[in-house]
């Protein structure tokens, strides 16, 4: 997409937002949208006015600023100073292809990038990376993308397709490509001609009326019939060739291929031969109900596993009926975090009964300061559309009835009620924890706890120590963990609070009167800059035996 920098001022509110979109801070669109930012306004934005756009992480803050003195500058061509990608993106680059955040004005010049487009079948993704990106970053990056693990190849000058396996590949490709570099992704496909079916055998399975899924040993999709195309969404073309994996929500998708090797090794299996009911994902992300029942074949020139699938109609027991069968936990809950629905898996999980879940908001599951928190999450998706979990695996913690945190895989979906009303659907799966793992302590718990959290939060001991600084608070604040670590939590106020933090905590811990604890209040941070940001602050406490530690969390006011 071309900009005219030129005649920034003249841009429109729409021109503004595709401007965020090809600097791949598409996140900021609708609060600009909303607030009518168009070029004008653009070019007079300083650092208040962005976080009162609500931008709260400082790099972010930084890159825009840079990129409006690069518009005042006129510069040629748009920099791209952004380790992330964004789909489908056809952006022009500068003339030679590398992208760089450099500027007059910059005390020293920051990291150039060279753009390099990944394409996976009728997807395009746009990276910019550094020269001494590593292949493996590459790769999590495609897999972050397309939710897959790829093969990459890259195309050289004399127009030849070369592998991408080691970093010298890459390295080279860094050196020698006239950028824009032009990668290919494709299915990583193991096994032999012996996993193949037999015409006939295909024919037959292809007219069924039910869906019907075949699979190799390695979990590589050999047929696709019709009634699978129109179950779940996807094409032969699309599905044919890839990991079984992309028809499964995150949290089976993740342990899918360590089952299948399991079976092909020991012959012990769970599922071949029983029906099972379980959640699959439709092509366009939502999670739906199906009966699986899976057959194996055998012989000396083949070894496959045929899937049939029926979806799961509401038996007439109940709105959620279709999940009672699910072996791992399922929760529903509404719009405000009432727990709607609990399956009998939950109870195995967590130690509450359905009856003592049921009713009850979601939070009681939550140790704190998730507890205190959840609510703002949600409205905040409900406002901005923004989420961090809907469609994705996450790794999160859960707080059982005997109060032990255990961790856990989360994935959720967004589905609609028959009255319209939405509701959101989770699906738990406990991760593995080794048997020989000593019992944490108290402090390591709250660690846990904070370190998972994608809100800035901040651990104090009684005498105002730091004891925990999470990612998000690192990057809001701009210190790094060595910075905080054993350092009083003054350090992190502007006046008058500095002064005076010791003595307030001195006089809680003396009377017991709260005038922070559990409630919100307005103040400034000082950032690694010395600059002063206005946050929201609510702190919590948590308690055992004579040892008490207060979480803070952190939110851009």
């Amino acid at each position: 997409m071309d900009f005219d920098s030129s005649a920034v001022d003249s841009w429109t509110v729409g021109q503004v937002g595709q401007w965020l979109q090809f600097l791949d801070l598409g996140q900021y669109r609708k609060k600009f949208t909303s607030n009518s930012i168009s070029g004008a306004e653009l070019v007079e934005l300083d650092q208040e006015d962005l976080v009162q756009l609500g931008i709260t992480t400082l790099g972010h803050r930084k890159r825009i600023l840079t990129e409006i003195k690069n518009l005042q500058a006129n510069k040629e061509a748009l920099v791209d100073n952004s380790d992330s990608w964004s789909e489908g993106s056809d952006s022009n680059t500068s003339a030679s292809g590398v992208a760089s955040s450099s500027s007059s004005s910059s005390k020293e010049p920051e990291a150039t990038y060279v753009v390099v487009k990944v394409y996976y079948k009728k997807k395009i993704a746009a990276l910019s990376v550094k020269p001494d990106c590593t292949i493996e970053k590459l790769k999590k990056m495609v897999q972050m993308e397309f939710n897959r693990k790829l093969q990459l190849s890259y195309e050289d000058s004399d127009g030849d397709r070369i592998p991408l396996k080691k970093d010298k590949d890459l390295r080279t490709a860094l050196r020698t490509v006239k950028p824009p570099i032009r990668v290919t992704a494709s299915s990583r496909r193991r096994g032999t001609r012996a996993s193949s079916l037999a015409p006939a055998e295909g024919d037959i399975l292809e007219g069924l009326v039910d869906a019907v899924i075949v699979i190799d040993v390695y979990g590589n999709i050999l047929l696709f019939n019709r009634a699978a195309e129109q179950l779940l969404g996807y094409s032969k073309a699309d599905a044919v060739g890839e990991n079984v994996k992309m028809l499964m929500p995150a949290v089976y998708a993740s342990k899918h291929d360590e089952y299948l090797s399991n079976y092909v090794r020991t012959g012990v299996s769970n599922v071949i031969g029983k029906g099972r009911t379980v959640m699959a994902q439709h092509s366009s992300g939502r999670m739906m109900t199906v009966a699986l029942s899976v057959t194996e074949t055998k012989d000396r020139k083949k070894h496959i596993f045929i899937g049939t699938l029926r979806p799961v109609q509401d038996s007439g027991l109940g709105e959620f009926s279709e999940y009672a069968d699910i072996k791992e936990p399922v929760i529903a809950i509404d719009s405000v975090g009432t727990v709607l629905y609990a399956n009998k898996g939950t109870e195995a999980l967590v130690g509450f009964t359905v009856e003592e879940v049921v009713g009850q908001n979601i939070n009681m599951l939550m140790p704190s300061p998730y507890k205190e928190n959840h609510l703002h999450y949600m409205l905040n998706y409900q406002r901005s559309g923004i989420s961090k979990v809907i469609g994705k695996k996450r790794e999160v913690i859960t707080e059982t009835k005997d109060g032990s945190i255990i961790p856990v895989f989360l994935s959720v979906n967004e589905r609609t009620r028959g009255n319209g009303e939405k509701y959101f659907i989770g699906m738990i799966t406990q991760r593995t924890q080794l048997a020989s793992a000593k019992p944490k302590t108290f402090i390591q718990q709250q660690r846990q706890v904070v370190h998972e959290l994608q809100t800035p939060a901040i651990i104090i001991d009684e005498r105002g120590t730091m004891q925990a600084f999470n990612d998000a608070a690192s990057r809001m604040l701009g210190y790094d963990l060595s910075e905080t670590l054993g350092q009083n939590v003054n350090k992190l106020m502007g006046a008058p609070h500095a002064a005076r933090h010791d003595q307030y905590l001195r006089n809680y811990l003396e009377t017991g009167v709260a005038k922070v604890i559990g409630k919100e209040r307005v103040l400034q941070a000082k950032t690694a800059t010395g600059e002063l940001l206005t946050i929201k602050l609510t702190v919590t406490e948590a308690k055992q035996a004579d040892k008490r530690l207060f979480i803070g969390m952190l939110h851009v006011a």
